[in-house]
């Protein structure tokens, strides 16, 4: 072997290594959280059912969004370091929604995430719909 190929072949296995090193930490830095969040708003009513309101829990606080076409629910909260995406599907007793749901995307520091929660909650506002789960990121 010239000395040319051993030169290139240990610059080639140097930069895989360095490369690989670089990338464990990555891989390994997502993380299991169980998680609470209350948002609290009120609905517009049909025929868009448009929620905006606030929300705040062990991922945060913020903004949340949401938008329902019964039973689906999607949203989103607007929390500080990025923002998360979800949708949940209810059935209804009474006034009372529960049901369970998804993490379905986020960006920032929650870029990536994904859950399942249960959620339960009153249509009419008499208390604030909750969501309990687990999420990785």
């Amino acid at each position: 072997m010239s000395l040319f190929s051993r030169r290139t072949v240990t610059t080639l296995m140097a930069t895989a290594i360095a490369a690989a090193v670089l990338v464990v930490p990555g891989a390994a830095s997502a993380k299991t959280v169980k998680f609470t969040m209350t948002e609290n708003g009120k609905s517009s009513g049909p025929p868009k059912y448009l929620v905006d309101g606030t929300v705040a829990g062990t991922l945060g606080k913020g903004k949340a969004h949401s938008q329902t076409l019964p039973p689906t629910t999607k949203g989103y909260w607007k929390l500080k370091g990025g923002t998360i995406y979800y949708t949940f599907n209810t059935t209804l007793q009474g006034t009372v929604a529960s049901g369970k749901g998804k993490l379905t995307r986020g960006t920032g520091k929650y870029k990536g995430v994904k859950g399942s929660f249960n959620v339960r909650g009153d249509i009419t506002g008499k208390f604030p719909f909750q969501m309990k789960g687990t999420a990785r990121y």
